[in-house]
């Protein structure tokens, strides 16, 4: 690991630290394919990064840290849902020691790899620290708390009671007022680079300019650079903040799930897809809306979207099941 930690070479084929990690373990390996020793090499590096940290903040006397995501395009669901989590550092450390004083063949069971996006309280969760998974990039950061924000978990008036309402309802119970801040913040890395109909992301960011060309003369902006920049303004230091799951039943067999964060300030609203904290939009409401939640109830009746110039969620041919709350 010293050819890891202590001199920082990348994991890459035939580089000399796999060649060394082969000649010494090789042995205890079940295949010996490139792929899974950077996997195994990765997911090592990673434990020993975040066991280091604890310690230290341990020392420090550091009593919470925060699981920070990563949190760019490339963060799994999973990894999104343990970011901003709050943990206690003295607990971390006690795990850390039944794993160092027990045998590696009872690490599964003491702190096994998060197989799916979590929803429960904090304190419920086994595995406090990363790697959450194999190649998992998480990081352990000291968290101090800030109470100068007071989040909520209310549902809009004229909001319908649907299983996916009370499962997003539920999720942000679970979350402390602490953790739903760090929800919030976790979105100023979000950027406009989305994903093509073809897969590939958009580097040159037509999606942006797209919607650069719709909205620049309600918002009067001269340049591209004016109108991105305004954007992150109004997640940086929003009015209100909301979540809004979407569920589309493709088939009888298939559905499609996703999360928005709706930021609004001044009549302005950015839309991010917390699924791969990609900006999809940013405009501002028409006049007869009194704000993002009369618009969203009104198109949910049915009602066309001027803002967006597109149908209500009413009169979309897919089915679609929608959950919304506000948490500030």
């Amino acid at each position: 690991m010293r050819y890891y930690l202590q001199e920082g070479n990348p994991i890459g084929k035939n580089q000399q630290g796999i060649k060394e990690f082969m000649e010494r373990f090789g042995k205890f390996l079940t295949t010996t394919e490139d792929y899974k020793v950077r996997q195994i090499i990765d997911t090592t590096v990673s434990y020993i990064k975040s066991s280091s940290t604890i310690k230290q903040m341990y020392n420090a006397k550091i009593q919470f840290y925060r699981w920070d995501g990563t949190n760019d395009r490339l963060t799994c669901k999973i990894c999104r849902s343990m970011d901003g989590r709050i943990f206690k550092t003295e607990n971390a450390v006690k795990l850390l020691e039944k794993i160092e004083n027990s045998d590696p063949s009872k690490l599964p069971e003491i702190k096994p790899f998060i197989l799916k996006p979590q929803k429960g309280k904090s304190d419920t969760i086994k595995s406090i620290f990363a790697p959450a998974h194999p190649n998992c990039r998480c990081r352990m950061q000291a968290h101090f708390d800030d109470k100068s924000i007071n989040t909520t978990v209310s549902r809009p008036d004229k909001v319908e009671v649907n299983d996916l309402q009370k499962e997003l309802e539920e999720e942000f119970n679970n979350l402390s007022n602490q953790e739903r801040i760090n929800r919030i913040k976790s979105h100023l890395s979000a950027t406009w680079v989305a994903k093509t109909q073809g897969g590939q992301f958009d580097f040159d960011k037509e999606h942006l300019k797209d919607h650069y060309k719709k909205h620049k003369k309600k918002f009067n902006f001269l340049t591209l650079d004016e109108y991105v920049k305004q954007s992150y303004e109004v997640i940086k230091n929003p009015e209100n903040v909301y979540v809004q799951k979407h569920k589309k039943y493709i088939s009888d067999k298939k559905t499609i799930k996703t999360t928005k964060y709706i930021f609004e300030k001044d009549r302005k609203i950015v839309v991010v897809n917390d699924d791969n904290l990609v900006i999809t939009s940013y405009h501002k409401l028409y006049d007869e809306y009194t704000d993002y939640l009369d618009r969203f109830v009104r198109t949910k009746n049915g009602e066309k979207d001027k803002s967006e110039n597109q149908q209500g969620n009413g009169q979309q041919n897919i089915p679609e099941e929608i959950g919304i709350i506000k948490i500030l």
